[in-house]
């Protein structure tokens, strides 16, 4: 993008132009097969989600000034529309929060999807274009499974729980080995137990297994470590 976006519509005059390149001409439709090679789903959604193409209530039933805009996800009696689904819900609003602490109250001061986006094309901003590649890769991915499981929410009766847009994120980032210091920074609460237990050998021509093992209550990771041993302490094999 080499020019600020002011509206929606700006979009069709933005660099975004060459997207439509990508159309098949005999079918006049989009060439999916080529879409997955370029773009990862979180990418084509954010992309969606810039042209105010996703099937919020608002859109929906633009038409119809009834309850049926209003979410359905909280109690405040406000339009779902993008803005609302991914920065002021306050469910979306915890998920900012947990990933991005330090930088939550500017993220959510935006009025807009579109103006917090804006702000990515500066230098200076804490997520930008230019050396913040990690940052926008997680940014894009929490707001597809906030999506996801709104979706999941009202068409599966799914429990709105914030742990599980936590754990797919979570599982995302060490996925694609993401290095992102806001979410490395996070600091969470863990309850440490340590025994001091010498280890003793087993006795000679057997081997001696150990496990250990975590679990995080917030992120809903877990890990396992298994070594084998022989009497003399040697590595045999783990996992």
């Amino acid at each position: 993008m080499t020019t600020p976006l002011q509206d929606w519509d700006d979009l069709h005059l933005s660099n975004y132009q060459w997207v439509s390149q990508l159309i098949d001409s005999d079918s006049a439709q989009w060439n999916v097969s080529l879409l997955r090679q370029l773009f990862t789903p979180n990418q084509i959604f954010m992309w969606k989600t810039l042209h105010n193409a996703i099937p919020v209530k608002v859109r929906i039933f633009k038409h119809d000034n009834s309850e049926n805009q209003l979410s359905v996800l909280c109690n405040t009696q406000q339009p779902e529309d993008v803005d609302h689904l991914f920065l002021h819900f306050p469910f979306a609003q915890a998920i900012w929060r947990y990933f991005f602490p330090q930088h939550y109250t500017s993220i959510v001061q935006h009025s807009t999807v579109l103006s917090w986006i804006q702000t990515w094309q500066s230098k200076d901003s804490y997520i930008n274009i230019f050396n913040t590649a990690d940052q926008i890769h997680v940014t894009l991915c929490i707001i597809h499974h906030i999506w996801k499981l709104r979706c999941r929410v009202i068409f599966s009766s799914t429990n709105l729980n914030r742990n599980t847009v936590i754990h797919h994120v979570n599982s995302y980032i060490a996925f694609h080995h993401l290095g992102n210091p806001s979410v490395n920074s996070m600091s969470i609460n863990r309850s440490i137990c340590v025994l001091n237990l010498p280890w003793k050998p087993p006795p000679p021509g057997h081997l001696k297994i150990n496990i250990d093992a975590s679990f995080n209550k917030v992120s809903l990771l877990d890990g396992i470590g298994i070594i084998t041993r022989n009497h003399a302490g040697l590595y045999v094999m783990g996992k």
